[in-house]
């Protein structure tokens, strides 16, 4: 751990690309601390490490105390929905981040709700990749809720989550069915079409 020590120690390193180097949790747990410490990185790649659910709450220790992180990759990462909770409730509080990537984690409905609340209080998150997932029609309907009122989202990827014709109502209808948040939603860019067709 000594390289990435160093790695996030530094004063000008902005960002970090660790995806496929199996650091499991006791590798997220050893970045977590340090991210409580570092304020330059701004993006950090932790994709397919094997990091788990204690991984990620790790992770969601030291970025609780982070202000300066505004994109994270995570995907492939086999969190789960109690992972979810964690990386929500840092969500939730922070106000910096723009983007996250939690693509082929194995949440499901319960994760997407965790997720949805802490959406909910999060204001500048514009980007949100949750493809090849299982959050199905119930996650789907959470998510919808989340639509209703979020102006700023500009990018949400769902494809393969084993969404339905039921949760696939849910989201057209937020789009389609209510002309003042369909005026909002001409900042969204990509709902996969898949879902929507």
């Amino acid at each position: 751990m000594y390289a990435i020590d160093n790695v996030t120690e530094s004063k000008t390193t902005k960002r970090i690309h660790l995806d496929s180097n199996a650091i499991g949790e006791e590798g997220a747990r050893f970045i977590g601390e340090e991210l409580g410490k570092n304020m330059t990185l701004t993006s950090l790649n932790l994709a397919r490490n094997q990091i788990g659910t204690k991984g990620a709450q790790y992770l969601s220790y030291g970025l609780k105390n982070n202000t300066t992180i505004q994109r994270i990759y995570l995907e492939g990462n086999a969190i789960g929905d109690d992972g979810a909770l964690h990386i929500a409730e840092w969500i939730k509080s922070n106000k910096v981040l723009t983007g996250i990537s939690l693509g082929k984690n194995q949440i499901g409905s319960r994760g997407a709700k965790y997720l949805s609340d802490a959406l909910q209080d999060n204001m500048a998150i514009r980007h949100i990749l949750l493809e090849d997932n299982k959050i199905g029609d119930e996650g789907a309907q959470f998510l919808a809720e989340v639509l209703r009122n979020k102006t700023t989202l500009a990018s949400l990827r769902l494809a393969n989550n084993q969404i339905g014709a039921e949760g696939a109502q849910y989201l057209r209808n937020i789009l389609q069915n209510n002309v003042v948040t369909f005026n909002h939603f001409n900042h969204i860019r990509e709902i996969n079409e898949r879902i929507l067709a």
